[in-house]
């Protein structure tokens, strides 16, 4: 299919063939028929992506600090190549759309396939031929309306939040800064609703387009009489609510704001403006200031968007979604006529170019309602098959032919460059939930092909080797799939996220012949090489004391969830045990695990102490810790035994202590032996034909972080059970 791309290190915008997306979750798979065109925002995504890369940086300082903090734990050029990297990828634009669904899961009952939809959401409803919305973000458009007003369903959702906060009844006076698109639209809610409105702007031509959209009074926001007017309009009472739907650097719409606004009145902040906040006139008047969060309740909460988690309606009576429906609703009443905000439309495949030239332009059009109309005759029958980049012969040289599945983050930083620098690897195929994630990483590394469907991987005779990449639930799955087709498998941490899941691995794994390996990389560290020599050949139990620094996660992030992260126990601590493991080298036997999960379900909690016991009486005692402090280092290590004692401060120096020597070991940067790992797995199946971690460490990694979490909730030892023999 076609998607419009941004490339954002040189602004440049164009068609990309990107994979039709997959249903990943809760939601349905839409053909987008129109798609809106933000004005506001997708200019100042643009604009941004022309900038040069220091007035990028200048733009963006949030980013450059997470760019000093890689430096000081990764090293100047490794995060040099990841900032440039990040530039080189392909950037969605587009939030608001509609379309008639294709495909959907079992859960969504009021929408059947063939229906029209609006769809909302940046990084879903995006300016592409077909796109994967969630469940929360789809509504059904009414019969009576237009589809391409259906494609104004977002913006009208974000202008009745606005409304919604501002909490005016019948009769009220209320004052709109900013009538483009958003501005426009809120008039038009206030106005079904009994309610005055008075409306500014710095542009005359928006204040007459106002008045043709049902303004009843208005003026230019520079125009010297303005607070006569507005005291004129109120009969001398000031306004009950200032609706801010500006988009400026300036911090004058905040300031005319707190002048207008009557006293114990409400100022709502819809647009991107300055916020300095004048004190006399807000603190003397006792204005209350509301700050609006977009389309409504569940905007930016994961579990709301991505999971389908709807907020009960006798709690919380406004969310994204009735906000969505609530704006169809009235334009299928006729309470709200979109004919006169459609400025144009532009056909997406020919005038995606004149749009943004009109955007970026000082007065070619009036920017309303531009709008993609998408080609919904076109015949599509191919868009389920997978989309080939390079025409390649079987390399006789090459012996691992890599099929990835994820191609995210992680994989991009750590995975993609190692496998593809490998003078052994042929990258074979790539997929990804959304497709665009894959197509960037196959532009990158040259891949053969995008899958259509990560399963696709599964049947390609010609590859061997399965490298997956994506969220914790997925993996078990894959695992069992790639082990039933005779693949071998490179899964990212964790290898399951439930004991069930793992049970039915080791099942597969036992009929088969694949070789597995998890990507446990701190073994492979080359300080951990050097430690691991002073303790080669011992008669004597050692003990590991392992202090992780992990800091705070925030309860909505996909780790934390249950379903799909798993928790931090299962999807991080597992890297830690297998360290352990790794140093002792012996079976285990029992641990105890104690720690505190404030309102958290056990299986979440974050802030623990573990103790493995082992068949030699070796201990490991891991601190795993989201409660500490930032600054502090993530991740230190103290290994004794034998009359020797070792340290391991973050993977960045070693040190070894014994009666006749002190010897210290450097790194640089950080090695936490990624760039080992991938080089030795190549090496170990080549040579050997076995894995590079036996699978009875993974196993037994594997089920100790489940039996920690059994620990926390008996507050009992537990023995370490049906491990591999």
């Amino acid at each position: 299919m076609k998607q419009l791309v941004q490339n954002y290190k040189t602004g440049e915008l164009f068609l990309a063939d990107i994979p039709v997306p997959i249903l990943a979750g809760s939601g349905a798979i839409v053909r987008n028929h129109y798609s809106l065109i933000s004005a506001g925002t997708e200019r100042t995504k643009i604009e941004t992506g022309q900038k040069s890369l220091l007035a990028k940086a200048k733009s963006r300082p949030d980013l450059v600090k997470k760019v000093l903090d890689n430096i000081k734990t990764e090293g100047l050029v490794t995060t040099a190549k990841n900032v440039f990297k990040k530039l080189e990828e392909f950037s969605p634009l587009g939030y608001s759309s509609c379309g008639e669904v294709t495909e959907l899961t079992d859960d969504i009952r009021n929408i059947k396939i063939g229906d029209l939809v609006a769809c909302g959401g940046a990084g879903f409803a995006n300016h592409a031929e077909y796109v994967f919305i969630p469940k929360n973000l789809l509504v059904k458009i009414p019969e009576n309306v237009d589809a391409k007003y259906g494609a104004f369903t977002t913006v009208g959702a974000i202008a009745m939040q606005g409304v919604r906060l501002a909490n005016c009844q019948f009769g009220s006076k209320v004052m709109i800064i900013g009538l483009g698109l958003i501005g426009q639209l809120t008039a038009q809610l206030f106005n079904s609703s009994g309610i005055d409105v008075f409306g500014a702007d710095i542009e005359d031509k928006k204040v007459s387009k106002g008045f043709e959209n049902g303004l009843e009074f208005g003026c230019n926001i520079n125009s010297p009489d303005l607070e006569e007017k507005a005291l004129s309009f109120t009969e001398g009472n000031l306004f009950d609510a200032v609706i801010i739907t500006a988009s400026t650097s300036s911090n004058k719409p905040v300031e005319i704001a707190g002048r207008l606004c009557r006293e114990k009145g409400k100022v709502v902040v819809v647009g991107a403006v300055r916020m300095d906040i004048p004190r006399e006139d807000y603190y003397k008047k006792e204005i209350d200031l509301v700050i609006s969060r977009s389309y409504g309740p569940g905007r930016y909460d994961r579990t709301y968007e991505e999971t389908g988690i709807d907020y009960p309606m006798s709690y919380v009576r406004w969310t994204e979604n009735r906000n969505m429906q609530s704006f169809l609703s009235l334009i299928a009443r006729g309470k709200i006529d979109l004919k006169n905000l459609v400025s144009k439309v532009y056909d997406f495949y020919k005038e995606y170019e004149a749009a943004y030239k009109d955007i970026l332009g000082e007065a070619s059009v009036n920017n309303y309602g531009l709008v993609f109309k998408y080609d919904i005759e076109k015949s599509l029958e191919n868009r389920k098959e997978d989309i080939k980049l390079i025409e390649k012969k079987i390399d006789g040289s090459k012996k691992i032919f890599a099929s990835f599945i994820g191609s995210g983050n992680y994989a991009q930083k750590f995975l993609l460059p190692l496998f593809a620098k490998n003078s052994e690897v042929s990258l074979k195929s790539v997929s990804s939930a959304t497709g665009l994630t894959a197509a960037n990483v196959a532009k990158s590394y040259k891949f053969e092909t995008m899958l259509s469907d990560p399963l696709n991987a599964f049947e390609d005779k010609e590859s061997n080797l399965i490298i997956i990449a994506t969220r914790h639930d997925t993996h078990a799955d894959y695992v069992s799939k790639a082990i039933k087709s005779g693949k071998n498998v490179f899964v990212e941490k964790p290898l399951c996220i439930s004991k069930k899941e793992l049970k039915e691995i080791d099942e597969q794994y036992r009929k088969g012949n694949s070789i597995l390996m998890v990507g446990f990389n701190r073994r492979f560290s080359k300080i951990t090489g050097e430690i691991k020599k002073y303790f080669q050949s011992r008669n004597y139990p050692l003990v590991v004391n392992y202090r992780i620094n992990a800091g705070r996660i925030d309860k909505s992030s996909w780790i934390q969830d249950i379903d799909v992260g798993g928790g931090r126990i299962a999807g991080e601590l597992c890297h830690f045990i297998d360290f352990a493991a790794c140093l002792i080298g012996k079976n285990p036997v029992s641990v105890y695990a104690a720690g505190f999960a404030d309102d958290k379900e056990i299986i979440l909690t974050d802030t623990l102490m573990v103790s493995i016991t082992y068949e030699d009486g070796s201990i490991a005692n891991i601190s795993y810790l989201a409660n500490g402090g930032k600054k502090l280092a993530k991740e230190y290590i103290e290994i004794f035994g034998g009359g020797i004692s070792a340290i391991i401060d973050d993977f960045k120096s070693g040190c070894i202590y014994t009666d006749k020597e002190v010897k210290n070991f450097k790194a640089r940067g950080q090695d936490k032996g990624q760039d080992q790992m991938v080089p030795m797995f190549i090496d170990k199946i080549l040579k050997e034909g076995k894995s590079l971690i036996s699978y009875e460490d993974i196993y037994n990694t594997t089920l100790l972080s489940f039996l920690v979490t059994d620990s926390l909730k008996t507050g009992n030892k537990v023995k370490v059970e049906n491990q591999v023999s």
